[in-house]
């Protein structure tokens, strides 16, 4: 996606991004993609190794940030920035705005701390499905303002059709 963004309408595009699961052959196949990548201290809770003042300084670099997904320290250290230096940012929460899986109070501690105020306080919020775009009301957010944009895949290209799943069970 990067790359078509990139060659088609001539828009570098950069994502920033923690250190997990950057092998060599990950960072092969996103050879054509910006990277700015922040060490992960914590695996379990995904601690970034990310000061303020880097935050600042990686936002001063682009005219537009979107934060993706909601449960993490890594976009409440972004949005302070933009903050910070008065710039918008966008939020789309990518399906995990409501509470689920494991540590389920962890993350209600982190809405009460920050997570609602994140939301709040976007410029421009983004759901990817109808069914999210009601999960922004929880935080004060009228649904008409959120822009439903659905994940840039065709789910068709994902569906096992029933000879694939049965040569999967017949292999297991």
């Amino acid at each position: 996606f990067p790359v078509t963004i990139r060659t088609q309408l001539g828009v570098e595009c950069t994502v920033l991004t923690l250190d997990i699961g950057l092998g060599s052959k990950r960072r092969e196949a996103l050879r054509f993609v910006n990277l700015e990548v922040v060490a992960c201290l914590n695996r379990r809770y995904f601690l970034p190794e990310l000061t303020m003042q880097r935050a600042r300084a990686l936002v001063k670099k682009f005219d537009i940030v979107l934060l993706s997904g909601h449960w993490t320290i890594l976009n409440v250290l972004v949005a302070r920035a933009c903050q910070q230096l008065q710039r918008p940012y966008m939020f789309a929460p990518a399906g995990a705005l409501v509470p689920f899986g494991r540590s389920i109070s962890l993350k209600c501690i982190y809405d009460a701390m920050v997570g609602k105020t994140l939301v709040r306080n976007a410029a421009c919020w983004i759901a990817v499905t109808e069914a999210e775009r009601a999960d922004f009301m929880r935080y004060g957010i009228d649904d008409q303002q959120v822009v439903v944009i659905p994940n840039g895949i065709n789910p068709v290209d994902y569906r096992i059709n029933s000879l694939d799943a049965e040569a999967s069970r017949s292999v297991s």
